[in-house]
């Protein structure tokens, strides 16, 4: 199964640990790209969006206009050439509570908590609905 792990750049320390857990558990982990060209960035991402079986963003972060950007692309992912929407679509945050009441994830995004560092029993329940 192949999981495309969303994450921003200030994040990027925090994620090592997560992609490292993901790949021990026999998954394929693709990830965004930062450097180059943005038409091409753009190309790769949505390319990253019609491969992948599941989606896992990491939102540590306070940018909610980068948030909902993400969460609008897997929205569209249908009509960039996906036969069916992406399942399941994880949301590892942290202080969840906070950002659950100011961002609206969607019905069928799994919200993941974590506080500090990454625990591993955070994104079970994600993976558990990816392996069945």
């Amino acid at each position: 199964k192949v999981i495309y792990f969303i994450y921003d750049k200030d994040e990027a320390d925090k994620c090592i640990p997560v992609e490292k857990y993901l790949k021990k558990k026999g998954y394929e982990v693709i990830k965004n790209e930062f450097e180059g060209d943005p038409n091409q960035l753009r190309d790769l991402h949505r390319k990253n969006l019609k491969m992948c079986d599941a989606t896992l963003i990491y939102y540590g972060y306070h940018n909610d206009k980068w948030m909902r950007s993400k969460l609008n692309d897997m929205m569209k992912s249908l009509g960039m050439g996906r036969d069916k929407p992406i399942s399941p679509k994880g949301i590892l945050v942290d202080k969840a509570l906070q950002f659950q009441e100011k961002l609206d994830f969607g019905k069928d995004a799994m919200v993941l908590t974590s506080s500090g560092e990454f625990n591993p029993d955070a994104i079970e329940p994600f993976l558990a609905r990816l392996t069945n």
